[in-house]
């Protein structure tokens, strides 16, 4: 019996993870979309704080996320991966005998994703702090660099042309396998130790 799969859609704001998940991950699989959640229950809750929306949501991740690891079932979802503690949910699910999957979208600054959340909002998208979108950038960086290894397939994914996506890169368990003949300047800037690792495997 082939193993169940979680999909990790990752990358800085702005970068196209809501947009790009129907692309990346099987139709039949819902993506969960945190940001998305936490629009839809400010809108319905119009009187509560943000602190609880957020919690709200949290709440709802957790029972959506516990509800397909008892079923054994495929799950999709999209996050950042700021924080130390981004590793801990797709080490459960490995750890329950899933394979997990990253797809890291990419883009070119820092300038850029603070450009493309403020065309988000002009659409009448949520928002994101100048503080918190910096946070996510760097953050999302150094938290791929110490846990590339431990994904079962990882792909890096440039979307520095909105839309126009391309894989980039791939990689088995920290052994890349595939690299395109040109790299995004965000790759060979943000991640030129990962491009430098001995254990590298073309094929």
């Amino acid at each position: 019996m082939d193993k169940p799969q979680l999909y990790i859609i990752a990358g800085p704001n702005g970068a196209g993870k809501s947009v790009l998940s129907k692309w990346l991950v099987n139709k039949n699989i819902d993506v969960f979309d945190g940001d998305l959640l936490q629009k839809e229950l400010s809108l319905k809750y119009k009187a509560i704080p943000w602190e609880q929306v957020q919690h709200l949501a949290a709440r709802e991740f957790e029972k959506r996320w516990s509800n397909a690891l008892e079923k054994r079932e495929d799950f999709a979802y999209e996050t950042n991966f700021t924080f130390p503690n981004s590793i801990d949910l797709p080490l459960t699910f490995q750890k329950h005998g899933y394979e997990i999957n990253m797809f890291y979208l990419g883009i070119g600054s820092i300038a850029e994703s603070i450009r493309r959340v403020a065309l988000r909002v002009e659409k009448g998208g949520h928002d994101v702090d100048t503080g918190s979108i910096e946070l996510n950038f760097t953050g999302g960086i150094t938290h791929v660099h110490q846990h590339f290894d431990k994904f079962d397939r990882f792909l890096f994914i440039d979307n520095s042309i909105i839309s126009t996506p391309r894989i980039v890169l791939y990689a088995e368990l920290g052994k890349i396998k595939s690299k395109s003949p040109t790299l995004p300047r965000w790759m060979t800037t943000y991640f030129a130790r990962l491009l430098s690792i001995e254990k590298t495997v073309l094929e």
